[in-house]
């Protein structure tokens, strides 16, 4: 269980240093998606939700080849005109 005072979803800045576009940015998305996944949890959004969130956040920041802290509103703009829209 979730202590209260980390429920919000934070970025492993230990992970963050030139990821972009590398091998390693694949385990820099699975752990911040399970940080993700453990906060919905804690919130108690049912397992479909929760699976529904994960897969589209892992295929938007597969997409994006961006990390957390890089991604802009231009991106997910981007992101649902190709893959949400169309």
């Amino acid at each position: 269980m979730l202590k209260k005072q980390n429920l919000a979803f934070r970025v492993d800045k230990s992970l963050m240093e030139n990821l972009e576009g590398t091998p390693d940015f694949e385990k820099y998305v699975q752990n911040q998606l399970q940080k993700f996944v453990d906060y919905l949890r804690y919130k108690n959004y049912s397992k479909v939700t929760i699976k529904a969130y994960e897969n589209l956040v892992y295929h938007f920041l597969m997409q994006t080849k961006k990390q957390v802290e890089h991604i802009t509103i231009e991106d997910i703009e981007i992101y649902n005109k190709h893959y949400i829209i169309e």
